[in-house]
């Protein structure tokens, strides 16, 4: 039997975001600051914190 990856629920978000958009219902939008293009809805629970 062969192993098979989930791509479906792998984080594949890599460098610094800032949040763009919050809602209610916890979860945000965030903002790529180096190609001005916004993800899609992510969970609070999967962001980390970031202090410069």
């Amino acid at each position: 039997m062969r192993k098979m990856s989930l791509p479906k629920w792998t984080l594949k978000l890599k460098g610094l975001y800032i949040i763009f958009e919050i809602h209610s219902n916890e979860h945000c939008i965030l903002l790529d600051p180096d190609h001005k293009t916004t993800t899609g809805p992510i969970n609070f629970k999967y962001v980390k914190n970031y202090y410069a």
